[in-house]
Protein backbone atom coordinates (compact mmCIF):
# COMPACT_ATOMS: atom_id res chain seq x y z
CA UNK A 1 0.00 0.00 0.00
CA UNK A 2 1.58 3.05 -0.85
CA UNK A 3 2.15 6.22 1.93
CA UNK A 4 -0.66 8.54 2.44
CA UNK A 5 -0.21 11.85 3.31
CA UNK A 6 -2.35 14.12 5.76
CA UNK A 7 -2.68 17.50 5.71
CA UNK A 8 -4.61 19.75 8.29
CA UNK A 9 -6.22 22.54 5.80
CA UNK A 10 -5.39 25.78 7.67
CA UNK A 11 -6.41 27.86 3.94
CA UNK A 12 -8.58 26.53 1.49
CA UNK A 13 -7.46 25.61 -1.96
CA UNK A 14 -8.37 24.29 -5.40
CA UNK A 15 -6.97 20.46 -5.50
CA UNK A 16 -4.79 20.87 -8.88
CA UNK A 17 -5.33 17.11 -9.80
CA UNK A 18 -9.26 16.91 -9.35
CA UNK A 19 -10.37 20.47 -9.20
CA UNK A 20 -12.29 20.27 -6.52
CA UNK A 21 -12.87 22.93 -3.65
CA UNK A 22 -11.22 22.01 -0.37
CA UNK A 23 -12.22 23.89 2.53
CA UNK A 24 -10.01 25.11 5.11
CA UNK A 25 -10.14 23.54 8.33
CA UNK A 26 -10.75 20.24 6.82
CA UNK A 27 -8.25 17.31 6.33
CA UNK A 28 -6.77 16.48 2.95
CA UNK A 29 -5.27 13.33 2.38
CA UNK A 30 -3.19 12.06 -0.91
CA UNK A 31 -0.62 9.60 -1.79
CA UNK A 32 1.47 12.09 -4.23
CA UNK A 33 4.74 13.17 -2.40
CA UNK A 34 5.02 16.34 -4.54
CA UNK A 35 1.77 16.87 -3.97
CA UNK A 36 2.02 17.22 -0.16
CA UNK A 37 5.24 18.71 -0.21
CA UNK A 38 4.39 21.37 -2.29
CA UNK A 39 0.91 22.41 -0.26
CA UNK A 40 3.00 22.36 2.90
CA UNK A 41 5.61 24.54 1.42
CA UNK A 42 3.14 27.40 0.73
CA UNK A 43 1.62 27.29 3.97
CA UNK A 44 -1.85 26.24 3.07
CA UNK A 45 -1.41 23.72 5.72
CA UNK A 46 0.34 21.94 8.22
CA UNK A 47 1.22 17.75 8.52
CA UNK A 48 -1.06 15.82 10.31
CA UNK A 49 0.12 12.56 9.46
CA UNK A 50 2.35 10.46 7.10
CA UNK A 51 1.53 6.94 7.58
CA UNK A 52 3.27 3.71 5.52
CA UNK A 53 0.76 1.43 6.29
CA UNK A 54 2.94 -1.19 8.05
CA UNK A 55 1.61 -4.42 9.62
CA UNK A 56 2.80 -6.00 12.79
CA UNK A 57 2.55 -4.81 16.55
CA UNK A 58 1.70 -1.21 16.66
CA UNK A 59 4.20 0.76 18.63
CA UNK A 60 3.79 3.89 19.62
CA UNK A 61 6.41 6.52 20.37
CA UNK A 62 5.21 10.07 22.28
CA UNK A 63 7.66 12.85 22.24
CA UNK A 64 6.20 16.02 23.03
CA UNK A 65 8.70 18.44 20.73
CA UNK A 66 11.04 17.32 18.31
CA UNK A 67 13.60 19.85 17.75
CA UNK A 68 15.62 20.85 15.41
CA UNK A 69 18.69 18.89 16.52
CA UNK A 70 18.94 17.07 20.08
CA UNK A 71 19.91 13.53 21.73
CA UNK A 72 16.47 12.85 21.87
CA UNK A 73 15.93 13.47 18.60
CA UNK A 74 19.57 11.42 17.33
CA UNK A 75 18.06 8.23 19.19
CA UNK A 76 14.67 8.16 18.29
CA UNK A 77 16.03 8.91 14.29
CA UNK A 78 18.52 6.17 14.56
CA UNK A 79 15.71 3.64 16.53
CA UNK A 80 13.77 4.28 13.24
CA UNK A 81 16.38 3.96 10.84
CA UNK A 82 17.36 0.69 12.67
CA UNK A 83 13.72 -1.12 13.03
CA UNK A 84 12.34 0.70 10.24
CA UNK A 85 10.11 -2.96 9.18
CA UNK A 86 8.41 -2.52 12.54
CA UNK A 87 5.25 -0.56 12.81
CA UNK A 88 6.55 2.05 14.55
CA UNK A 89 4.53 5.59 14.78
CA UNK A 90 5.95 8.55 16.43
CA UNK A 91 3.85 11.25 17.82
CA UNK A 92 4.63 14.82 18.60
CA UNK A 93 2.40 18.07 20.24
CA UNK A 94 5.06 20.08 18.02
CA UNK A 95 7.95 19.58 15.32
CA UNK A 96 10.40 20.95 12.82
CA UNK A 97 9.75 20.27 10.15
CA UNK A 98 12.89 19.05 8.51
CA UNK A 99 13.51 16.68 11.38
CA UNK A 100 9.62 15.29 10.74
CA UNK A 101 10.36 14.47 7.10
CA UNK A 102 13.66 12.90 7.77
CA UNK A 103 12.02 10.42 10.38
CA UNK A 104 9.46 9.80 8.17
CA UNK A 105 11.57 8.24 5.74
CA UNK A 106 11.55 5.58 8.06
CA UNK A 107 8.33 5.18 10.15
CA UNK A 108 4.91 6.73 10.93
CA UNK A 109 4.43 10.36 12.11
CA UNK A 110 1.47 11.95 13.65
CA UNK A 111 0.65 15.39 15.59
CA UNK A 112 -1.10 15.00 18.25
CA UNK A 113 -4.04 17.32 19.17
CA UNK A 114 -4.40 16.16 22.76
CA UNK A 115 -7.84 14.79 21.85
CA UNK A 116 -7.37 11.94 19.79
CA UNK A 117 -7.61 8.45 21.01
CA UNK A 118 -5.01 5.61 20.08
CA UNK A 119 -4.43 1.90 20.42
CA UNK A 120 -1.26 -0.03 20.46
CA UNK A 121 0.48 -3.01 22.12
CA UNK A 122 3.59 -1.11 23.14
CA UNK A 123 3.49 2.63 24.36
CA UNK A 124 6.82 4.87 24.77
CA UNK A 125 7.09 8.10 26.40
CA UNK A 126 10.06 9.78 25.56
CA UNK A 127 9.41 12.79 28.15
CA UNK A 128 8.89 12.68 32.32
CA UNK A 129 5.77 14.49 32.40
CA UNK A 130 3.99 12.91 29.09
CA UNK A 131 2.62 9.85 31.44
CA UNK A 132 -0.63 11.93 33.19
CA UNK A 133 -1.10 13.82 30.17
CA UNK A 134 -1.86 10.99 27.46
CA UNK A 135 -2.31 7.49 29.13
CA UNK A 136 -5.98 8.40 29.56
CA UNK A 137 -5.91 9.02 25.58
CA UNK A 138 -3.32 5.97 24.80
CA UNK A 139 -4.56 3.03 25.48
CA UNK A 140 -1.72 0.24 25.51
CA UNK A 141 -0.69 -3.32 26.41
CA UNK A 142 2.65 -2.34 27.74
CA UNK A 143 3.88 1.27 29.00
CA UNK A 144 6.98 2.31 29.31
CA UNK A 145 8.64 5.39 29.87
CA UNK A 146 12.61 6.77 28.83
CA UNK A 147 14.79 8.52 31.32
CA UNK A 148 17.75 10.34 29.44
CA UNK A 149 19.02 12.37 32.28
CA UNK A 150 22.44 12.52 34.61
CA UNK A 151 19.89 13.42 37.97
CA UNK A 152 23.19 13.78 39.99
CA UNK A 153 24.24 16.46 37.96
CA UNK A 154 21.46 17.75 36.99
CA UNK A 155 20.52 18.61 40.18
CA UNK A 156 23.34 20.83 40.76
CA UNK A 157 21.96 23.80 38.79
CA UNK A 158 19.61 26.10 40.37
CA UNK A 159 16.33 25.47 38.18
CA UNK A 160 16.45 21.63 38.95
CA UNK A 161 17.36 21.40 42.32
CA UNK A 162 14.02 20.76 43.55
CA UNK A 163 12.58 18.57 40.57
CA UNK A 164 11.20 15.57 41.87
CA UNK A 165 10.27 12.71 39.84
CA UNK A 166 7.98 9.33 39.85
CA UNK A 167 6.55 7.49 37.13
CA UNK A 168 2.73 7.19 36.64
CA UNK A 169 1.13 4.08 37.92
CA UNK A 170 0.36 2.74 34.85
CA UNK A 171 3.97 2.77 33.75
CA UNK A 172 5.32 -0.74 33.62
CA UNK A 173 9.02 0.27 33.37
CA UNK A 174 11.39 2.87 33.00
CA UNK A 175 13.89 2.90 30.83
CA UNK A 176 17.63 4.02 31.72
CA UNK A 177 19.98 5.14 28.72
CA UNK A 178 22.86 4.33 30.57
CA UNK A 179 24.64 3.15 33.32
CA UNK A 180 25.32 6.78 34.93
CA UNK A 181 21.29 7.47 34.21
CA UNK A 182 20.31 4.66 36.26
CA UNK A 183 22.47 4.64 39.02
CA UNK A 184 21.63 8.91 39.05
CA UNK A 185 17.66 8.10 39.19
CA UNK A 186 17.93 5.46 41.78
CA UNK A 187 20.14 7.51 44.03
CA UNK A 188 17.90 11.07 43.57
CA UNK A 189 14.43 9.75 43.27
CA UNK A 190 14.51 6.26 44.43
CA UNK A 191 13.12 4.90 41.19
CA UNK A 192 14.39 1.67 39.62
CA UNK A 193 14.74 1.21 35.78
CA UNK A 194 15.87 -0.91 32.95
CA UNK A 195 19.11 -0.45 31.06
CA UNK A 196 18.30 -0.04 27.88
CA UNK A 197 20.96 2.15 25.80
CA UNK A 198 20.37 4.06 22.96
CA UNK A 199 21.20 3.01 19.59
CA UNK A 200 24.01 4.14 17.31
CA UNK A 201 22.72 3.33 13.53
CA UNK A 202 25.57 2.42 11.16
CA UNK A 203 26.76 5.07 9.21
CA UNK A 204 24.43 5.88 6.14
CA UNK A 205 25.25 7.93 3.27
CA UNK A 206 25.21 11.91 3.85
CA UNK A 207 23.24 13.33 1.47
CA UNK A 208 24.79 14.97 -1.97
CA UNK A 209 26.05 18.23 -0.94
CA UNK A 210 25.10 21.47 -3.50
CA UNK A 211 27.12 25.10 -2.32
CA UNK A 212 25.88 28.61 -3.50
CA UNK A 213 28.14 30.90 -3.20
CA UNK A 214 26.56 34.19 -4.64
CA UNK A 215 24.58 36.47 -3.73
CA UNK A 216 20.44 35.88 -3.22
CA UNK A 217 19.55 37.95 -5.56
CA UNK A 218 17.47 38.06 -8.95
CA UNK A 219 20.38 38.78 -11.04
CA UNK A 220 22.41 35.88 -9.77
CA UNK A 221 19.58 33.26 -10.25
CA UNK A 222 18.02 32.47 -6.90
CA UNK A 223 14.74 31.81 -8.95
CA UNK A 224 16.72 28.94 -10.35
CA UNK A 225 18.41 28.00 -7.18
CA UNK A 226 15.16 27.31 -5.70
CA UNK A 227 13.71 25.37 -9.51
CA UNK A 228 16.55 23.24 -8.85
CA UNK A 229 15.44 22.34 -5.36
CA UNK A 230 12.18 21.60 -6.00
CA UNK A 231 13.15 19.37 -8.90
CA UNK A 232 15.58 17.46 -6.63
CA UNK A 233 12.93 16.79 -4.41
CA UNK A 234 10.20 16.22 -7.18
CA UNK A 235 12.72 13.49 -7.77
CA UNK A 236 12.80 12.00 -4.44
CA UNK A 237 16.68 12.61 -4.11
CA UNK A 238 18.76 13.05 -0.51
CA UNK A 239 20.40 16.45 -0.74
CA UNK A 240 20.98 19.88 1.03
CA UNK A 241 21.82 22.95 -1.03
CA UNK A 242 24.29 25.50 1.48
CA UNK A 243 23.53 29.11 0.58
CA UNK A 244 26.12 30.96 1.57
CA UNK A 245 24.58 34.71 0.74
CA UNK A 246 23.72 36.94 3.71
CA UNK A 247 21.33 38.83 1.53
CA UNK A 248 18.42 36.72 1.84
CA UNK A 249 18.35 38.43 5.61
CA UNK A 250 17.54 41.68 3.57
CA UNK A 251 14.94 40.16 1.66
CA UNK A 252 12.28 38.84 2.83
CA UNK A 253 10.63 37.75 -0.11
CA UNK A 254 13.52 35.46 -0.71
CA UNK A 255 13.57 34.11 2.98
CA UNK A 256 10.37 33.21 2.68
CA UNK A 257 10.91 31.15 -0.11
CA UNK A 258 13.98 29.84 1.50
CA UNK A 259 12.16 29.15 4.61
CA UNK A 260 9.45 26.74 2.83
CA UNK A 261 12.53 24.21 1.51
CA UNK A 262 14.09 23.12 4.58
CA UNK A 263 16.66 21.09 2.41
CA UNK A 264 17.93 24.95 1.70
CA UNK A 265 20.83 25.71 4.52
CA UNK A 266 21.46 29.79 5.08
CA UNK A 267 25.26 29.52 5.80
CA UNK A 268 26.58 33.55 6.95
CA UNK A 269 29.11 34.52 4.60
CA UNK A 270 33.04 34.69 6.04
CA UNK A 271 36.10 34.65 4.55
CA UNK A 272 36.78 31.30 5.22
CA UNK A 273 33.29 29.88 4.03
CA UNK A 274 36.22 28.43 0.89
CA UNK A 275 36.87 25.58 2.83
CA UNK A 276 33.13 24.81 2.29
CA UNK A 277 33.96 23.57 -1.00
CA UNK A 278 35.99 20.89 0.11
CA UNK A 279 32.82 19.55 1.63
CA UNK A 280 30.82 19.88 -1.55
CA UNK A 281 29.78 17.50 -4.07
CA UNK A 282 29.02 20.34 -6.47
CA UNK A 283 29.01 24.21 -6.75
CA UNK A 284 26.15 25.97 -7.75
CA UNK A 285 26.31 29.17 -10.06
CA UNK A 286 22.81 29.54 -11.91
CA UNK A 287 23.44 33.40 -12.42
CA UNK A 288 21.60 35.59 -15.38
CA UNK A 289 25.06 37.43 -16.10
CA UNK A 290 28.46 37.08 -15.32
CA UNK A 291 31.47 38.29 -16.62
CA UNK A 292 34.25 36.25 -15.19
CA UNK A 293 32.80 34.30 -12.16
CA UNK A 294 35.58 33.87 -9.37
CA UNK A 295 33.09 31.13 -7.45
CA UNK A 296 33.30 28.73 -10.42
CA UNK A 297 37.02 29.33 -10.93
CA UNK A 298 37.91 28.78 -7.19
CA UNK A 299 35.79 25.18 -7.27
CA UNK A 300 37.85 23.68 -9.87
CA UNK A 301 41.05 24.72 -8.49
CA UNK A 302 39.61 22.39 -5.98
CA UNK A 303 38.41 20.19 -8.14
CA UNK A 304 34.97 20.70 -7.45
CA UNK A 305 32.36 19.99 -10.71
CA UNK A 306 29.80 22.94 -11.56
CA UNK A 307 25.97 23.08 -12.21
CA UNK A 308 26.26 26.03 -14.07
CA UNK A 309 23.41 28.65 -16.42
CA UNK A 310 24.05 28.39 -19.70
CA UNK A 311 26.25 31.78 -20.31
CA UNK A 312 29.30 32.29 -22.24
CA UNK A 313 31.51 33.31 -19.31
CA UNK A 314 29.88 29.62 -17.70
CA UNK A 315 30.19 27.69 -20.46
CA UNK A 316 34.25 29.07 -21.06
CA UNK A 317 35.73 26.84 -18.16
CA UNK A 318 32.05 23.79 -17.78
CA UNK A 319 32.49 21.25 -20.29
CA UNK A 320 29.16 19.57 -19.84
CA UNK A 321 29.45 16.45 -18.41
CA UNK A 322 33.42 16.62 -17.99
CA UNK A 323 33.70 19.05 -15.24
CA UNK A 324 30.18 19.78 -14.68
CA UNK A 325 26.69 20.17 -16.15
CA UNK A 326 25.41 23.25 -18.13
CA UNK A 327 21.48 23.84 -17.82
CA UNK A 328 19.59 25.70 -20.14
CA UNK A 329 17.41 28.42 -19.12
CA UNK A 330 14.18 26.87 -19.44
CA UNK A 331 15.80 23.12 -17.17
CA UNK A 332 14.73 21.19 -20.45
CA UNK A 333 18.21 19.78 -20.23
CA UNK A 334 18.05 19.03 -16.25
CA UNK A 335 18.67 15.47 -15.83
CA UNK A 336 18.45 14.61 -12.19
CA UNK A 337 19.15 11.20 -11.86
CA UNK A 338 22.70 12.20 -13.72
CA UNK A 339 23.79 14.93 -11.62
CA UNK A 340 23.26 12.16 -8.35
CA UNK A 341 24.63 9.32 -10.26
CA UNK A 342 27.20 10.41 -12.98
CA UNK A 343 28.90 13.34 -11.05
CA UNK A 344 32.09 14.27 -12.84
CA UNK A 345 35.55 13.17 -11.34
CA UNK A 346 38.34 16.58 -12.22
CA UNK A 347 41.38 14.60 -12.29
CA UNK A 348 43.33 17.53 -12.68
CA UNK A 349 42.82 20.71 -10.51
CA UNK A 350 42.13 24.34 -12.83
CA UNK A 351 45.01 26.23 -13.04
CA UNK A 352 45.21 30.42 -15.09
CA UNK A 353 48.46 31.75 -15.95
CA UNK A 354 48.71 35.06 -14.45
CA UNK A 355 47.96 37.94 -17.31
CA UNK A 356 51.34 39.26 -17.54
CA UNK A 357 49.37 42.63 -18.58
CA UNK A 358 49.14 43.38 -14.65
CA UNK A 359 52.78 44.53 -14.81
CA UNK A 360 52.15 47.07 -17.16
CA UNK A 361 49.27 48.45 -15.73
CA UNK A 362 51.05 48.79 -12.01
CA UNK A 363 53.58 50.11 -13.64
CA UNK A 364 51.77 52.55 -15.41
CA UNK A 365 53.03 51.35 -19.16
CA UNK A 366 49.73 50.42 -20.22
Amino acid sequence: MPTTYEIDVKYGFTDAITGANVPAQTVFTTEDAARFDNIIRLGLGTVRAIRHHKKGKKIIIHQKLLYKIGGIETANYNLARVFKDKNITFLFNNYDQAQLMRLAEYCDVEIDDNMRQYECDVLILANYDSGEIVLDRIKAKRVYNQCHADWLNMKKLDIWRDFEWQPDERVDKVLSVSDTTKRALKKTMGVDSELVPNILAPASELPMVFLVMSRATVEKGIDRVFKLHDEFVKAGKDFVIYLCSAHIEFKPEISDEVEKRPRIVPVQPSLLNMSLLKGADYLVQLSYNESYCYSVREALQHRVPCIVSDIPELKKVIKDGKNGYVIKDDFTNLDVDKIFNSKPAIKTAYKEELPKIWEQVLEGKL
